[in-house]
């Protein structure tokens, strides 16, 4: 599945412009990829049987420093998540959408988007920990680098079990990959205009990266981040991580 990367990158960022990248190649994209203000955040996290996590995860949604956001949980478990049921009617920006019969995570992350208002779409997985700055950081990296898409190449790992921490640096590897892990997408909401994610778990993420490269948009990788992300692995994750 994954593309090897022939060489480390010498930068701490990097970016691919799709062939097809002029403006007018590209029905239904703006006239200029300049963020208004301010720009309302959709987080979008697809979840099952984890509702041990999700406290945690509404922790990372309320203490971000980015005003401008919601979030929208869409769970395929057997039965709702008990916390956030508890927060039913507190937070006008938490939507949680519970549903029975089991779907792929592409199809999930779909729906959501379908579901979202906001004007970009911020990943979240269910499992990690993101960090107060990291929003407002990625969308400060999608707006300088003029990009459609952003997502890190850099960041923390710990493990749950052990505790033991250390960094996943797409910077020394040699067959990372970086265009996958989509715990960390950012894009701006037109491009599902154009590009969906396949309906299957695992790969969904790389697919529908490699798809908007393909239609032309601009995808970004960042290096910065183990100072807003920490990956964390406990068992249980839905591929493999780190």
């Amino acid at each position: 599945m994954g593309r090897t990367i022939a060489r480390a990158f010498t930068s701490r960022e990097f970016t691919v412009m799709g062939k097809s990248s002029a403006r007018g190649a590209l029905p239904n994209a703006p006239a200029s990829r300049t963020l208004g203000s301010p720009t309302t955040v959709s987080i979008i996290v697809p979840t099952w049987n984890r509702h041990d996590k999700h406290e945690a995860l509404y922790r990372c949604f309320q203490e971000q420093d980015y005003h401008e956001r919601d979030m929208w949980v869409l769970d395929d478990s057997p039965e709702p998540s008990p916390f956030f049921c508890s927060l039913r009617n507190s937070d006008e920006r938490l939507h949680y959408i519970h549903t029975t019969g089991r779907q792929s995570i592409g199809y999930k992350r779909n729906q959501l988007i379908a579901m979202a208002r906001g004007d970009v779409i911020a990943h979240f997985d269910d499992d990690d920990c993101y960090k107060p700055p990291y929003l407002s950081s990625m969308l400060d990296r999608l707006a300088r680098a003029d990009a459609d898409f952003v997502k890190l190449a850099r960041w923390n790992e710990r493990r749950e079990w052990d505790n033991h921490r250390w960094t996943y640096d797409g910077n020394q590897s040699v067959t990372a990959n970086l265009w996958g892990w989509g715990f960390s997408y950012v894009y701006r909401r037109w491009v599902t205009s154009r590009v969906s994610f396949p309906h299957i778990n695992g790969g969904e993420d790389y697919s529908f990266v490699r798809g908007l490269q393909k239609a032309g948009m601009k995808s970004h990788l960042v290096f910065d981040g183990p100072h807003w992300l920490e990956h964390v692995l406990h068992g249980r994750n839905t591929t493999r991580k780190g």
